[in-house]
């Protein structure tokens, strides 16, 4: 439970709210191994990095929120004991996004002489975009911000 406003409101408004307010997570798979290999005057190096992230937006399940008008600031209480605005809520369940990455590398470091060497590699990248876990937590796109007469 909290209440907003008690004690320290200025402009007479306070709250009453009770439940949860979130309930994020944040689960990981990240595997990364390299190998590194000497022939003759060359040190080759070879690599992947795989990282799936998949996070949960928690929404509250269940919120009560109580609003009051003639909060005084010295006492703290409401003066009427009624409330300006009262709400009872249920939220969607938690949203789940998915974001998986894969890298490859590949490098050599040549020693041509003994005070000059070459180091010279490749490297692979694949970053999809972000999805849902299910067709009801797709991402969205917002476009045409830059219009401020989509806004109205």
């Amino acid at each position: 439970m909290l209440i907003l406003g008690a004690g320290t409101s200025t402009s007479g408004l306070g709250a009453l709210l009770a439940g949860k307010t979130a309930g994020n997570e944040q689960r990981q798979l990240n595997l990364i191994d390299n190998l590194s290999v000497v022939v003759g005057n060359h040190q080759l190096k070879f690599g992947f990095d795989y990282r799936w992230l998949s996070p949960i937006a928690g929404n509250p399940a269940y919120e009560q929120s109580i609003f009051f008008l003639g909060v005084t600031g010295d006492a703290g209480y409401a003066m009427s004991g009624v409330p300006l605005d009262t709400t009872v809520a249920a939220f969607q369940s938690d949203v789940t996004l998915l974001s998986r990455n894969f890298s490859l590398y590949g490098q050599d470091a040549w020693k041509i002489a003994p005070r000059l060497t070459l180091t010279y590699g490749l490297r692979f990248d694949v970053n999809p975009a972000l999805r849902g876990k299910d067709s009801s937590s797709e991402p969205f796109t917002v476009t045409n911000l830059n219009d401020p007469r989509i806004w109205v």
